[in-house]
């Protein structure tokens, strides 16, 4: 006598509880009843879909998203960084395709982020390994003119979009977002950058991203620099001095301003500046000065500035036109002018404001302001507490995060920093290492 399994006359929830730690492809083998049954949690399988936009990868994503049922399932798609060549922007139309199609013309989210080699602290990635740093800004480039170009031209719904939210070192160059934007303005914008809820978004300064300079820059590489460059696991980048005429050129500033202003519905904003220059880019107060005149974000209530310049007016401006905001975080962001104490005591006057993150404050003349507590006791320095380093004279405290009460009880008072050395320390060395994968050249 043949026994029959009675399973898939479970209601469908218990059946997904039942067999969310199993290998749902063989269970969907064991019966036509429980194929039909379990079909819905397959589709989750499908949620999240990568492409490192090979022919292989974006094939197969291709098919998807033509499947009449797996397609609508699809509800965020990442966008890998390869190795490119001009001739893959022909493949852009595949992923337009396959944009459209995706949950019936919606996605919650399109991410673009390099692949990560990691071996040892720091991680190394495919460009530091073998075709030289500077080549990584031509991939990212034309990723970009990629995905923003398929996003335009399909009228796909996109809530959120993330280019180089959380990769270190790699990003855009600011003068690189702004070519692309007519792309924007004349395709199906109304549909696709209005419905964007949620941008992050890595930029840099001045990059080379043409591949004749750079190959013969490389050429041109002799001693220590060429040996550095050709050795796989040593990283070689050419930090371009701060006062050239490319990196202060004014197409550099105002490219973000214009992406931003094509999506007024923004909730949430990161924006993180990554400095390849020798010395400090004051020049680029000028991006956020761009973004101040230019844009308002009426919806806006999340917002974190990372490795910005910016100066006491303009970060009044900007928080003034923005009273809305429920959180704020504030990371290696310059004030080149003014003070912070305004700025602090705005925090208090914004009705909204439930949180604050301050990191790597500085205020004018590179002076890393001290955020511990003015009437607490000492805060002592360990691996349980990366939140400062330990001086000859004192603690410096570089990360502090104040709720809605502190804001409202006007809690902004600090101690006085410590005036001399930091002291070598695992802490510190941490707090440095971090700073420069995270922002570039200290």
């Amino acid at each position: 006598m043949q026994s029959e399994s009675n399973l898939h006359r479970l209601p469908a929830e218990l059946i997904d509880q039942i067999i969310k730690d199993l290998d749902i492809n063989s269970i969907r083998l064991v019966c036509k009843a429980l194929h039909n049954h379990t079909f819905t949690s397959f589709k989750r399988l499908f949620a999240n879909q990568k492409t490192n936009l090979t022919s292989k990868s974006l094939e197969r994503l291709f098919q998807i998203a033509n499947h009449p049922q797996l397609g609508t399932a699809v509800q965020s798609l990442t966008v890998l960084t390869p190795i490119l060549d001009a001739s893959e922007l022909d493949r852009i139309n595949t992923i337009k395709r396959s944009l459209i199609r995706a949950q019936e013309g919606n996605l919650d989210s399109v991410t673009i982020e390099p692949p990560v080699w990691r071996r040892h602290y720091p991680p190394y990635t495919p460009a530091q390994l073998t075709f030289g740093w500077e080549r990584a800004w031509v991939r990212t480039a034309r990723v970009y003119r990629v995905v923003t170009q398929a996003i335009a031209y399909s009228g796909v719904i996109v809530a959120a979009l993330h280019i180089y939210r959380d990769s270190q070192q790699w990003s855009i160059a600011t003068w690189d977002i702004d070519p692309h934007i007519p792309t924007f303005e004349g395709a199906n914008l109304g549909r696709a950058a209005v419905s964007i809820k949620n941008i992050s978004l890595g930029v840099s300064t001045n990059a080379e991203t043409d591949d004749e300079p750079i190959e013969r820059n490389r050429i041109e590489l002799s001693g220590v620099d060429r040996a550095f460059y050709e050795d796989g696991l040593t990283r070689y980048i050419h930090w371009v001095p701060s006062n050239e005429a490319p990196t202060v050129a004014e197409e550099n500033y105002p490219g973000v301003a214009r992406l931003l202003k094509q999506m007024p519905n923004l909730e949430r904003l990161d924006l993180r500046l990554y400095r390849r220059l020798g010395n400090h880019p004051t020049s680029y107060v000028k991006l956020f000065s761009y973004i101040v005149n230019e844009v308002v974000l009426r919806s806006l209530r999340h917002c974190t500035l990372q490795g910005i310049y910016v100066n006491e007016l303009l970060l009044l401006t900007f928080l003034r036109t923005h009273p809305g905001l429920e959180t704020l975080q504030l990371r290696e962001v310059h004030l080149l002018s003014g003070s912070w104490e305004k700025i602090f005591a705005h925090f208090c006057a914004m009705p909204s404001l439930q949180e604050v993150t301050l990191q790597n404050i500085w205020a004018p003349g590179l002076r890393l302001i001290s955020l511990a507590p003015k009437h607490l006791p000492t805060i002592s320095v360990d691996d349980d507490n990366p939140t400062a380093y330990q001086c000859s004279d004192g603690i410096m405290m570089h990360t502090r995060t104040f709720s809605q009460e502190e804001i409202s009880r006007e809690k902004f008072e600090f101690a006085k920093g410590p005036g001399k050395r930091p002291m070598q320390s695992p802490a510190f060395s941490r707090w440095v290492a971090s700073r420069a994968l995270e922002y570039g050249a200290l």
